[in-house]
């Protein structure tokens, strides 16, 4: 199993994703708070693209882990997983791995 455990920007303003970030108000500030930020989005997926390319070929392969410990606040950060969710699993499609591996 393959683990992107911290994402770029971090998926939860913890220390364990690499970044501990806190707003005025004391709250955790993470990757899907950054609205408009496409950037840490888009590292992400290249990421995990690299991942996919990498581990295509290995047999011993049970999954590619997109993201550890998600930090939801709202309804529209809930849309952001979502849609990073469903644009990872493509990005590892295109690079070969089949959706039976």
């Amino acid at each position: 199993l393959l683990d992107l455990h911290g994402v770029p920007g971090s998926q939860n303003g913890e220390i364990h994703s690499g970044a501990c970030m806190r707003d005025s108000g004391g709250q955790n500030v993470d990757f899907f708070q950054m609205e408009g930020n496409t950037e840490n989005r888009e590292m992400a997926l290249k990421a995990i693209r690299a991942m996919a390319k990498y581990s295509k070929d290995k047999d011993a392969l049970w999954g590619i882990q997109v993201i550890n410990e998600p930090h939801l606040h709202n309804d529209q950060e809930h849309q952001f997983l979502k849609s990073f969710f469903k644009d990872s699993c493509k990005a590892i499609r295109e690079e070969g791995i089949p959706m039976d591996k």
